[in-house]
């Protein structure tokens, strides 16, 4: 009967330091869940991947004198949603910082100006990492179909 507790703990240990992906792993699995979907719905051909690693489409570049910086004051309408294409989030004429989003929106709302659209399709360390945030789980790909509507 000694014998149990020590083997349970045994197996928990080695549950805990042996499931844990090195964040090399995990982007690439993040790559290959993008690039498969990019595949499957035909949009690889216009797909630009990023030095960061995400993948994006401009859909309407928009005004390329008025782009957002960090700093802007951004109003837009969004879509999130999985590969699987369930949405999490969707919201028409949303405003905020633009500085206070999740990364891959720091880096792909620059390429486009006021009134332009995007996809982006971003790996999990761009948008909530390890930890996740709500319902959304951690090491989650994201994609987002954002419309800039207005930059101040």
């Amino acid at each position: 009967m000694k014998l149990i507790p020590q083997l349970f703990v045994l197996l928990f240990a080695f549950s805990l330091f042996s499931c844990g992906k090195s964040d090399e792993e995990i982007l690439m699995e993040d790559l290959l869940e993008i690039e498969t979907y990019l595949e499957e719905n035909n949009l690889m051909s216009q797909a630009v991947k990023s030095s960061t690693d995400f993948y994006y489409i401009i859909d309407e570049e928009g005004n390329p004198g008025v782009v957002p910086s960090l700093n802007s004051f951004v109003t837009c309408n969004y879509k999130g949603f999985y590969p699987n294409g369930d949405v999490f989030d969707e919201n028409d004429d949303a405003s905020f910082t633009l500085g206070n989003t999740i990364e891959g929106w720091r880096q792909g709302i620059p390429l486009i100006g006021q009134g332009g659209s995007i996809q982006l399709f971003l790996p999990s360390y761009l948008c909530y990492g390890k930890s996740g945030r709500g319902d959304i789980p951690g090491n989650q790909v994201l994609f987002f179909e954002v419309d800039l509507l207005k930059v101040e």
